[in-house]
């Protein structure tokens, strides 16, 4: 039984289907709503309620069934085709290059707590994360759904740098944080440059943040952010080289989307600023690049 049959057995109302994305649109089996929230990739089974109040989210299309009626549903195997499409839309990291790291603690009740506490980001979010403390190392760790994990050393100044990505991470296949991606009223995405402006930018409330964890767009997070064609606004750091990203980034979106450029307070990072200073940003931001 393909997904689609999956979600007419479910009595999951459809609204529309979007063949580039291989989404349907729906309206959430989990809350009232009045205009449809609710998307289930019939690829992958990947499903998610965009709406603030609901936010509930799956891996799977079992995972919807048992959660519905209590029930799996057995994909036969003509749907083999899917799993190559999926391969095509987001590809995995071969088995012998799979990012490795040890069994780690959570970043609790050590100097992982600590250093992401003065950091601004609190012990619900490192839960939420799933943020890691790796001690002979002296780093957070930062897992990317999917792709790898980023190290952030805590004591920049006996290493070479303050982050390393673990060998076989990679950034570009994907967008940090699209599994905790909620919109609000008001359906838009944020995009800022690294993991830990992500991380707090959900915790200030700005859940429509992604980050792109360098200062470029590659074709593969194009293909992520089509999926949802919404406007975006672009909030990279506000130095030279952020300036020159947007700008970069501002040519490659603007034929696709609406892309509005954020201008932070000098010397800011949004993981820095204040959440006044964050809606000010958005409130203010120019529609088009940056001049």
């Amino acid at each position: 039984m393909q997904v689609k049959q999956i979600v007419k057995e479910l009595g999951i109302k459809v609204s529309r289907e979007n063949n580039h994305s291989h989404e349907l649109y729906c309206w959430c089996p989990f809350h009232n709503e009045d205009s449809p929230s609710f998307n289930i990739n019939y690829v992958t089974g990947k499903w998610q309620c965009h709406a603030a109040s609901c936010a509930m989210r799956g891996h799977s299309v079992d995972d919807l069934s048992r959660l519905l009626v209590g029930k799996t549903f057995n994909l036969e195997e003509e749907d083999n085709w899917a799993a190559r499409i999926h391969e095509q839309l987001y590809p995995t990291i071969k088995r012998e290059t799979q990012p490795f790291i040890p069994l780690l603690p959570l970043a609790l009740k050590n100097e992982g707590q600590v250093f992401l506490n003065n950091r601004g980001i609190d012990n619900l979010s490192i839960n939420k994360w799933n943020l890691m403390y790796w001690k002979s190392v002296n780093a957070i760790v930062i897992p990317i759904e999917f792709y790898g994990y980023i190290l952030r050393y805590i004591d920049a100044s006996t290493t070479k740098e303050k982050y390393k990505y673990v060998s076989g991470t990679k950034i570009t296949n994907g967008l940090f944080g699209e599994e905790n991606l909620t919109f609000g009223e008001e359906s838009s995405i944020i995009l800022v440059e690294g993991s830990l402006d992500a991380i707090s930018m959900h915790q200030k409330g700005f859940k429509n943040t992604l980050a792109l964890l360098h200062a470029d767009m590659s074709d593969m997070q194009m293909k992520v952010l089509t999926k949802y064609m919404l406007p975006i606004y672009l909030m990279l750091d506000p130095d030279i080289a952020g300036v020159m990203a947007s700008m970069k980034i501002y040519k490659k979106l603007r034929s696709n989307f609406v892309v509005r450029t954020c201008f932070l307070p000098d010397g800011k990072d949004p993981d820095s600023c204040s959440i006044e200073e964050i809606k000010t940003a958005l409130d203010g931001a120019k529609l088009g690049g940056v001049s």
